[in-house]
């Protein structure tokens, strides 16, 4: 019987190339796919020669890696952008920029110093890392570390008026100074409670309890003060001015109240403009001599104004804006 080349060919080659793929390769090949490949295989026309072994063999191998191929598909590799040199270089710049800012936050934060400040009318508390209190009255300021080297003097500057309970502190059985720096002196103490108003070149210091050593920054040597004594030291004239008072009088502020004994009316005009900012005149200067005596508010300007206008019989007093003008 005479066949036809063409079909011999076809289902030899195809059963060939199917004998030769591994069972995981025939499933993954679907009916379509396998139909395209027999259709591959019977391309060759009755007229071509017969296949050689060895054709046959290389279109089998090539059928095989075309198949892995596609059963692999390579995957495109990632685009990687490649960024600007000068882009690196600013992120390090601003990264060390922020590494710098907080060091310095930090820095602040640990061993800086501290500005508690008040306005007028308005008095404020703290207590130092120390445990000591500090109560700032009106138009105020004090500075301070926000902590003290171990065994070092423990320091504060003070611009206008405070109260000061300050603790006891010791290291190795030696007592640690506790010193408020002023204009005229530095008041140096261990462990006490005292008044310091320091405003208009003039400093005022009133004991309350314990010991206070006052050193002078125009004079040599300290003045030693004992409970209940007040020592004023005034920049333009030198004058050191030392007497007994009752300490309350000068810290009764902090119970929002003023205490006047034969105290002029000048100094209550000072003591007026320095707490609430308003401006006094007087009319008459005369009047700046009379002296009041009594218990005042500290906290409510108008009913002070109003109770020393009924003290005397010589005031009248007439709030004007930021003016409060004597008569």
């Amino acid at each position: 019987m005479n066949r036809n080349p063409h079909s011999r060919r076809k289902p030899t080659l195809f059963g060939a190339w199917w004998k030769s793929l591994s069972p995981e390769e025939q499933a993954s090949l679907s009916d379509e796919e396998k139909e395209l490949r027999e259709v591959r295989f019977a391309d060759r026309l009755p007229s071509e020669p017969p296949v050689s072994d060895e054709t046959m063999h290389q279109d089998l191998a090539r059928l095989q890696t075309a198949l892995r191929k596609n059963a692999h598909p390579a995957r495109p590799k990632a685009r990687v952008r490649q960024m600007p040199v000068w882009v690196y270089r600013a992120a390090a710049v601003v990264s060390v920029g922020v590494m710098l800012w907080l060091a310095v936050l930090w820095m602040n934060a640990y061993w800086g110093e501290t500005t508690l400040a008040t306005g007028y009318g308005e008095t404020r508390e703290v207590v130092l890392s120390d445990g000591s209190r500090v109560m700032l009255n009106a138009n105020s300021e004090l500075r301070y570390p926000t902590r003290w080297d171990e065994g070092a003097p423990r320091e504060v500057t003070l611009t206008g008026e405070a109260f000061f309970e300050i603790e006891k502190r010791e290291q190795a059985g030696n007592k640690i100074k506790f010193i408020v720096h002023t204009e005229q002196l530095d008041v140096a103490v261990y462990g006490t409670s005292f008044n310091v108003m320091n405003r208009h070149d003039q400093t005022e210091v009133v004991l309350k309890e314990g010991s206070v050593h006052l050193n002078l920054k125009t004079e040599p040597g300290e003045i030693e003060m004992v409970p209940g004594d007040l020592v004023s030291v005034s920049a333009a004239s030198g004058e050191i001015l030392r007497k007994r008072v009752e300490p309350e009088q000068f810290s009764a502020w902090r119970a929002s109240q003023l205490i006047f004994k034969a105290t002029s009316l000048q100094q209550i005009a000072q003591r007026i403009e320095d707490i609430y900012g308003q401006n006094v005149v007087f009319e008459r200067p005369a009047l700046g001599q009379l002296e009041l005596t009594g218990t005042f508010p500290a906290d409510d300007l108008d009913q002070l104004l109003r109770l020393i206008d009924a003290s005397s019989d010589e005031i009248v007093v007439v709030r004007e804006g930021e003016t409060i003008v004597f008569r």
